[in-house]
């Protein structure tokens, strides 16, 4: 199910359950995760992404990224 809300000036394109404080981009805005997918995911499982970063220029701070989904095969 993918949940849209309104926050802080843009829009919160996945659920809340969970927040992983992850890095900060290079120079050039780019940020490399590398990483291994769990056994027994089943097929056809969504996962939804953001990244909302610090921005002093946007509206309350922060600017967020499209939203992003990843489907297993």
């Amino acid at each position: 199910m993918k949940i849209v809300l309104p926050a802080l000036s843009s829009t919160l394109v996945p659920s809340i359950f969970m927040i992983l404080p992850i890095g900060a981009t290079d120079g050039s805005g780019n940020l490399s995760l590398g990483g291994t997918w769990p056994n027994g995911v089943p097929s056809g499982f969504r996962t939804y992404f953001q990244e909302w970063i610090f921005d002093a220029t946007a509206p309350k701070g922060l600017s967020a990224s499209n939203g992003l989904v990843g489907t297993t095969p």
